[in-house]
């Protein structure tokens, strides 16, 4: 019988996972790199990201931070695919 752990495997899959600098981010960061997926982190504290990424490396996960910022929507822009919230990656 198989483990929950090997129903989970994400070994050579890429996560991308936001809000990855604080609570729940780092909570499902974590559990996805003990799955074996590889990590890209994005939230809007470069520092807080790096530092987890340091964290998760030492560890012997991989993983890449990309600061990036949720821009106020404003109804006279026009939606860009992303359900109206635009987003920009550092």
């Amino acid at each position: 019988m198989s483990s929950i752990t090997d129903l989970f495997d994400l070994t050579g899959k890429t996560a991308v996972v936001t809000g990855a600098s604080y609570g729940l981010g780092v909570a499902f960061a974590e559990g996805l790199a003990e799955q074996g997926a590889r990590l890209v982190l994005a939230a809007r504290s470069e520092e807080k990201l790096n530092q987890f990424v340091r964290r998760l490396s030492a560890a012997g996960h991989a993983a890449v931070a990309v600061k990036c910022e949720r821009e106020r929507f404003h109804p006279s822009k026009k939606a860009d695919g992303n359900g109206g919230i635009p987003l920009r990656a550092h």
